[in-house]
Order: structure tokens, then sequence, then C-alpha cells
């Protein structure tokens, strides 16, 4: 039996409605976005940042909002968020280790066992050993910080992806890189979850991510005090 592993019901904030949404293990999943405020709050809600005026929002079957400060922060480290989110007093390496051994995912000899095995899956592996992983993030390119984000997930081996702006405005060349680590990610783990959030619709193909599993695209509505683009 297939597990849900997010689910949103009558969900409402200032910045978007999303009537129904559900996604289960192995599944994949675009939101489309009218703006980037949208989508920042739209995982803001998801990853407990921020309650919704109304609606459910359940991870691995659990209602986020009615858990504990501590259970809740127990149930979203098996959710891995790439977007962001690098300390940058923490060399790449640390951003990218240390995270899953503080969670009690792994210990840190296992983590760099991880990283080292996704490595493996980028062409460009000798730079980020030579020098990438020993520097601070704020010396990472914007794409080099998007790799950054999948190997820190690959590390942590969460039961779900959301990725935040991962596919957005991109050549074909990075855009092939990061499929590849994604289709690697799927190799690991079939019953991990994927949730892009996409600045618009996504083109033709879906970026072929109906490959990494059973593909699915929910656009959301606009809420009651949503920004215009000329605001």
């Amino acid at each position: 039996m297939q597990n849900t592993l997010v689910h949103l019901d009558s969900v409402k904030t200032p910045l978007f409605v999303c009537d129904q949404m559900e996604l289960g293990e192995g599944g994949v999943k675009v939101v489309s976005v009218d703006t980037v405020e949208q989508g920042n709050a739209f995982v803001d809600a998801l990853m407990g940042l921020s309650q919704p005026e109304s609606g459910c929002i359940k991870l691995m079957d659990q209602n986020l909002y009615q858990k504990s400060e501590t259970s809740r922060l127990r149930l979203l480290a098996e959710v891995g968020h790439v977007g962001g989110g690098l300390i940058s007093n923490l060399k790449v390496w640390e951003n990218l280790v240390l995270p899953a051994s503080f969670h009690g995912r792994v210990n840190e000899v296992e983590a760099e066992k991880r990283l080292l095995a996704a490595l493996e899956v980028l062409d460009t592996r000798g730079v980020w050993r030579d020098g990438r992983l020993s520097s601070l993030p704020d010396t990472l390119s914007a794409q080099a910080l998007r790799v950054a984000g999948l190997l820190r997930c690959a590390v942590s081996r969460p039961k779900l992806i959301v990725a935040e702006f991962l596919l957005n405005d991109l050549e074909s060349g990075p855009l092939e890189r990061l499929l590849k680590i994604l289709q690697w990610l799927r190799s690991e783990d079939p019953k991990l979850g994927f949730l892009f959030v996409h600045l618009g619709l996504p083109p033709s193909g879906q970026f072929s991510l109906d490959k990494l599993g059973e593909f699915g695209m929910v656009t959301l509505e606009k809420g009651t005090h949503a920004i215009s683009e000329n605001d």
C-alpha cells in the first residue's frame, strides 16, 4: 500500500489557496505559482513555518500544525528542502553533512560516504572535491547552490524532497546535470517523493520529470492578499 507523503485540504493563506493536493510515495508533483512570494508562502506553510488561516496540511499522514514543536521538527527532518538554507559561516561540506548527523539520521562517517557516492554522479566532481566542498557558501554560483541542495538531500536521504524554483531559468546543460542527480536519487530510493515549486507553467515535456515517477501538477490559486506584478 502506498503511503501519502503530502496532503493539503482546503488550505487558505493570504498569498495562496489550495483546495486539494496529494503526493504519494514515489510520486512527482509540480506546484505552479504566479510569483516568487506565492511560492515562498507555499513552502513556508508546508515546512511548518507559517500556519495557514484555514485548512489542513499533513506530512506522512500526520497533521503538521497539530504536532508539538518537538514532534514537528522530528517530522520535518524527513523532508529535504532544496532552495537555499546553507549557513554562511560553515564550509560547504559541513552544510551538507552536519544536518543529517545532527538529526540522528546517520553518523558523520556514513554521511561522508553518502556525500562521496553522490559526487560520483557529477561530471564536475573534481571541482567539488578540490575546492567547492572546502569553501564557504557565498563563493558558490547560483547553479552550484542548487547542486549543493540536492547533495544535502543525498546525504540525509529524506522521504520527501521539496525543491523551490530548482528548475526555473536553466540552460539545457545545467538542467541536464540536475536531472541526472534527481534520477540518481530516485534509483537510490524508489519511494522518495519529489515536490517541485515552479514559477509559471513548466514547458512541454515537464523536464522529463515523468521519468522520476507518477507525475502530477497543480496550480495554486491567488490568496485574498496576493501580491500583484505591479506592486
